[in-house]
């Protein structure tokens, strides 16, 4: 019984760190393109905005509003308010 909860605990912590890794890779590229599209302070300002997000599904929103937006400050005001609104 105690190996099938070590083993369910090693499996639990695994996709925990397997998420974890997924969503900072997430946020690197993001921070890239940003600063590629709409310039350093951009991207530095979009990077501490990503650090409070954890789904990976709002990162990918985030991904399609970096291609959508006119510019930085367009982008920065929505990923803003979907911090807020968290």
């Amino acid at each position: 019984m105690l190996a099938e909860r070590i083993s369910e605990w090693s499996e639990e912590l695994f996709q925990q760190g397997l998420q974890q890794g997924l969503q900072q890779g997430e946020r690197q590229i993001l921070t890239r393109l940003a600063r590629s599209r709409f310039g350093e302070a951009n991207a530095d300002a979009l990077g501490a905005l990503l650090e409070t997000i954890d789904d990976v599904e709002q990162l990918a929103v985030i991904g399609e509003w970096l291609v959508e937006s006119a510019d930085g400050e367009t982008f920065l005001a929505r990923v803003e308010t979907l911090v807020e609104n968290q």
